[in-house]
C-alpha cells in the first residue's frame, strides 16, 4: 500500500473511533478522576489525570508547558504527552472561519471540530516506528490575538480505549492570560516607525531606520495590489539583530545551514534580519522588500499560501521597489524569466505541484506569472481567473475551492500566451 493511501486510511480509522467514543462519552462513570494543572506563569489551566507530571520544555517550538502521563489508565494505559504552545501560524481570521491554508496541515476537512474561538481535529500517523507519536488531537484556541495549542499525543493501538478520555482532556483546557505577543531578547528596546513596531540593541539608528524604509516600501506596494484589507491587522514586527547567528538563535532557523540576512519564518508573526545598510547592501536590499512583502502576503491571507502565490507575490512587490514600479522591475528580473522561458512550467503545475527549487531563477519565473496577469496580455477571462483565485483563497481558505477557479482556462494555451509574452520583454 502507498505511503498516502496508508495514512488516510490511519487518519479515516482514527477519527472512526473518535466519533464513536465521544458519541457515549457522556454515558461513561468511570472516569478517571481529573485535577486542575497550570503552567508556572499561569498562562493555561488543564485537568489532567493522575500520574501526570510537567515535562522539560522544547525552545524550538515556542512551548508553555509540557506534561507527560497516561491514559486508559494508570499502568494499562497509553502513555501520552500533552504539549502546550504558542502559534502564530492561525490567526484570529482562520479560527472564525474554521479554516487553516497549510498544504500540509493535518488538519483535513473530515477531521475537525470548531466552536467559539477554537478549532480542533484528530490525526494519525504511520511513522514505521514502534516508539512514534501515532495518534494525536489538536485544539487551537484563539486568545488576544493570538493561537494557543494543545497537542495530545499517544502511542495507540486502539484509540476507542481513551477518546473519550482524551476529549475530556481537551473540553478543560482554559487559557488564562495571553501570552505575550512578542518577547524579544534581554536588553532590546521596543520603537514604532514607518508602520512598524521594531526591536532592535538600538531601535532609533540610523541603519535600523534606512531598513524599515526598505520594509515599509515593498509592503505599501503589496498592499495596493491586493484588494481590500489583511485579516491580520496587526502592525508588522521585525526583529533586527547585530550578527547572522544572533538572528538564526532567535528566530529558530537551523544553524547548521546558510541563510540569507532576512528571514520570515511562516509560523511566527515577527521578520527577522541582521542590521546593514541597504544602500550598499544590494542582496540585503532584495531580501528586505522581499521579505516584508511575504509578510504582509501572511497577514492579508491570514497564513500560509501555496508557493506559487507568496513567493511570487513577494518578488513581484520586491520588482517594484527596486526599479520603478511593478512592470518596470530591474532589467535582469526580465532577463532571468527569459532564460527559463522555454522549462517554464504550466501555471496548474505550479499551482498543483509544490515545486523543488533547483535553481533561483525559478523565483524570476513565478514573478514573471504575476506580472503576466496583472500588466501583460494574458486574456481577460484569464485575468478574471486569477483574481478570482486570490479572492476565494482570502475568504474561504480553502485551495480546491480557489483552484476551481482556473477550470475553464485552457492551460496549454495559457502556457503558450505566457512564453510568448516573456520572450518579447
Amino acid at each position: 500500500m502507498k505511503p498516502a493511501a496508508r495514512r488516510r486510511l490511519v487518519r479515516a480509522a482514527v477519527f472512526s473511533a473518535f466519533l464513536l467514543v465521544v458519541a457515549t462519552a457522556a454515558r461513561a462513570q468511570d472516569a478517571p478522576v481529573a485535577t486542575p494543572h497550570t503552567d508556572a506563569d499561569k498562562t493555561v489551566e488543564v485537568r489532567l489525570p493522575a500520574g501526570w507530571a510537567e515535562d522539560t520544555k522544547d525552545p524550538w517550538v515556542d512551548e508553555i508547558v509540557s506534561w507527560r502521563g497516561r491514559l486508559g489508565g494508570d499502568e494499562s494505559g497509553h502513555g501520552a504527552v500533552l504539549v502546550v504552545r504558542r502559534q502564530r501560524k492561525w490567526t484570529s481570521a482562520q479560527l472564525r472561519l474554521g479554516r487553516t491554508l497549510s498544504e500540509n496541515d493535518p488538519m483535513e476537512d473530515d477531521l475537525r471540530r470548531s466552536g467559539d474561538r477554537w478549532v480542533e481535529a484528530a490525526y494519525g500517523r504511520d511513522d514505521g516506528a514502534d516508539d512514534a507519536w501515532n495518534l494525536g488531537w489538536q485544539r487551537c484556541i484563539e486568545s488576544g490575538g493570538q493561537v494557543v495549542i494543545a497537542d495530545l499525543r499517544m502511542r495507540a493501538d486502539q484509540p476507542a480505549d481513551c477518546a473519550a478520555e482524551a476529549q475530556a482532556l481537551l473540553d478543560s483546557v482554559r487559557v488564562l492570560k495571553s501570552p505575550p505577543a512578542d518577547v524579544p531578547p534581554d536588553g532590546w528596546k521596543r520603537a514604532t516607525f514607518s508602520g512598524f513596531v521594531v526591536y532592535a540593541e538600538n531601535p532609533r539608528g540610523k541603519a535600523v531606520q534606512k531598513m524599515v524604509k526598505y520594509l515599509a516600501k515593498s509592503r505599501g506596494i503589496i498592499a495596493k495590489a491586493l484588494p481590500g484589507k489583511p485579516h491580520d491587522r496587526e502592525p508588522p514586527v521585525v526583529y533586527l539583530y547585530e550578527t547572522t547567528m544572533g538572528m538564526v538563535r532567535g528566530s529558530g532557523l537551523d544553524p547548521e545551514k546558510r541563510h540569507p540576512p532576512v528571514a520570515h519564518r511562516m509560523n511566527q508573526r515577527p521578520l527577522h534580519a541582521v542590521v546593514g545598510d541597504p544602500d550598499d547592501d544590494d542582496v540585503l536590499g532584495r531580501y528586505l522588500h522581499q521579505q516584508a512583502a511575504r509578510q504582509y502576503v501572511w497577514q492579508y491571507f491570514g497564513g500560509f499560501v501555496p508557493e506559487w502565490l507568496g513567493s511570487g507575490l513577494a518578488m513581484y512587490a520586491a520588482g517594484g521597489a527596486m526599479g520603478s514600479g511593478p512592470s518596470k522591475p530591474p532589467k535582469y528580473f526580465y532577463d532571468y524569466a527569459q532564460e527559463r522561458v522555454a522549462i517554464s512550467r504550466s501555471l496548474a503545475s505550479w499551482i498543483d505541484v509544490p515545486p523543488k527549487w533547483d535553481d533561483d531563477k525559478m523565483a524570476m519565473e513565478i514573478w514573471a506569472w504575476h506580472v503576466f496577469f496583472r500588466h501583460g496580455k494574458a486574456k481577460a477571462a484569464a485575468k478574471k481567473a486569477y483574481k478570482a483565485y486570490i479572492k476565494t483563497l482570502r475568504e474561504t481558505g480553502d485551495l480546491r475551492a480557489a483552484r476551481r477557479q482556473f477550470d475553464d482556462i485552457d492551460d496549454k494555451s495559457l502556457l503558450a500566451a505566457y512564453r510568448k509574452w516573456v520572450q518579447a520583454q
